[in-house]
């Protein structure tokens, strides 16, 4: 006489239905369970979950069934099934942190526009500042410009034309 699957078989194997037909694989599970559910699963377990050769437990059951959006038929002649509350519930819990979640992520937009605006405006400042040292430099060339000229021109003078200024007198 053949036996009949276990509530460990049929569950592994909806799970197993359930996770290819998403094309994922078990370790994206595993991650998205603890992701969204804080369950940590190992690979060994969940492999034996989905072999029906582990034993579950009620909080990896609701947790599976919540993620992969499986529907709860009765395992081993125990009814295990979320209520329209516990599930309104949970949709409450997601949605705070959901809202907690973009609530973050605009303030972090908000600081880093800030911070390009902060580093624009100190660009502008320093590129104003280079503009006066290059105005300033010009006029320091000029004017030692001007001087090499008057003091060649004072030294022709009073060493006559056919002078050189070698540093002798």
């Amino acid at each position: 006489m053949a036996q009949q699957p276990s509530a460990e078989d049929l569950f592994g194997t909806q799970v197993r239905q359930a996770r290819e037909a998403r094309g994922w694989t078990q370790d994206r599970l595993r991650r998205v369970l603890r992701d969204v559910a804080g369950l940590d699963l190992s690979s060994t377990a969940m492999t034996r979950l989905e072999q029906g050769k582990r034993p579950i437990r009620l909080n990896e059951v609701t947790a599976l069934a919540r993620v992969l959006e499986l529907e709860l038929a009765q395992y081993g002649g125990t009814e295990v099934r979320l209520t329209q509350h516990d599930a309104y519930e949970q949709a409450k819990t997601q949605l705070a942190e959901l809202q907690g979640m973009l609530e973050a992520a605009e303030n972090e937009l908000a600081a880093a526009s800030i911070t390009e605006q902060h580093a624009r405006q100190a660009r502008v400042v320093a590129m104003q500042h280079v503009d006066v040292l290059r105005r300033q430099y010009t006029l320091l060339q000029t004017a030692i410009s001007q001087y090499d000229m008057g003091r060649e021109e004072l030294l022709r003078e009073l060493h006559g034309p056919d002078r050189r200024n070698d540093g002798q007198h």
